[in-house]
């Protein structure tokens, strides 16, 4: 590949030099969609609001778990007549 050539990045909306772009087998002139910068930008952002997302999920099940336990101990209680 001709190393004076330079490719469009639709995320920072520039034309750059080939050796600012990972490669990818898969496309018509083997680099990939974004340049390096704005590839590991996009990853990063989705790997926090991945977990962002999972955090929620697990707080969420907690606070479920943590209620129908309360609930059980509560009736478990009552049965015996400490509450």
């Amino acid at each position: 590949m001709n190393e004076d050539w330079t490719k469009w990045c639709p995320g920072c909306r520039q034309h750059l030099p080939v050796e600012d772009w990972h490669r990818h087998k898969g496309t018509k002139d083997g680099l990939q969609y974004r340049c390096k910068v704005c590839q590991r930008q996009l990853v990063t952002s989705a790997r926090n609001r991945r977990k962002k997302a999972e955090q929620q999920a697990m707080r969420r099940l907690l606070k479920e778990q943590r209620e129908a336990y309360d609930a059980l101990l509560r009736e478990a209680l009552e049965e015996v007549g400490l509450a």
